[in-house]
């Protein structure tokens, strides 16, 4: 089984491109994700990871617009891993392919300068409403 679920906050705008003969969309972003843990001395510490993301076809160009650096989304893919070598040396980049990909809030850009951003407060999200989203068809 290769599936992946993640929820956290796009770093940047997402990018379009079109690839092959046929032109497909592929939408890249990266979706940044703040591990917490303890470490040895019980403290709690916190990890940005930060994780790339492409989304293929159609609805991918249905939502670029959407993705928006800051935007909290919730995803689930699969891991893909690709391998190279360049100047003799192995290199390889694993990327989550997005098979549904859910708009959990929206960043809201600020149109004065000196505007406060609005208050926004954490979106936890029930593990039923997990589940729910995991069984609904793809887009």
């Amino acid at each position: 089984m290769n599936t992946i679920i993640l929820r956290g906050y796009l770093s940047a705008d997402a990018q379009i491109r079109y690839i092959g003969a046929k032109q497909t969309p592929c939408v890249n972003f990266s979706v940044a994700y703040n591990k917490r843990f303890k470490n040895e001395r019980g403290n709690i510490e916190e990890k940005a990871m930060f994780f790339e993301v492409i989304i293929y076809g159609n609805y991918a160009q249905k939502i670029l617009t959407s993705l928006k650096k800051g935007t909290l989304v919730f995803l689930q893919g699969s891991l893909n891993q690709d391998s190279w070598e360049k100047e003799g040396q192995k290199h390889s980049k694993i990327t989550i392919i997005a098979s549904k990909l859910h708009i959990i809030q929206k960043n809201t850009p600020l149109t004065q300068p000196n505007q406060q951003p609005p208050n926004q407060q954490t979106q936890h999200i029930s593990a039923q409403e997990v589940t729910n989203i995991i069984n609904q068809p793809n887009p």
